[in-house]
């Protein structure tokens, strides 16, 4: 959040209201030590240790990342129908065909 002037060759910046709102969103929901113990390689979380646990071969078909639906491993709606509500259950994922 300090840095969204340059977010990924982006401007990202926020009005100070929004920064706050999600900021302390972001600190609520913040991975604890038992879940995240390292930072994602290249500020990824789709090549962080726990994400590669939990998305496995044997969890997820290999050809699932390529398939049109879902493009790659950042298209987490595509698998995680409430994603956009910060839910992702184990018991909800539909991987489209």
């Amino acid at each position: 959040m300090n840095s969204l002037t340059r977010h990924y060759g982006a401007d990202a910046s926020l009005d100070e209201p929004s920064a706050r709102e999600i900021g302390l969103w972001l600190k609520a929901q913040a991975g604890s030590y038992k879940r995240v113990s390292e930072e994602p390689p290249q500020d990824r979380i789709t090549k962080s240790a726990w994400f590669l646990r939990k998305h496995r071969a044997g969890e997820v078909p290999p050809d699932a990342w390529t398939r049109a639906a879902v493009g790659s491993p950042a298209n987490c709606s595509a698998c995680h129908g409430n994603a956009a509500h910060g839910t992702f259950s184990e018991r909800e994922v539909r991987i489209p065909k």
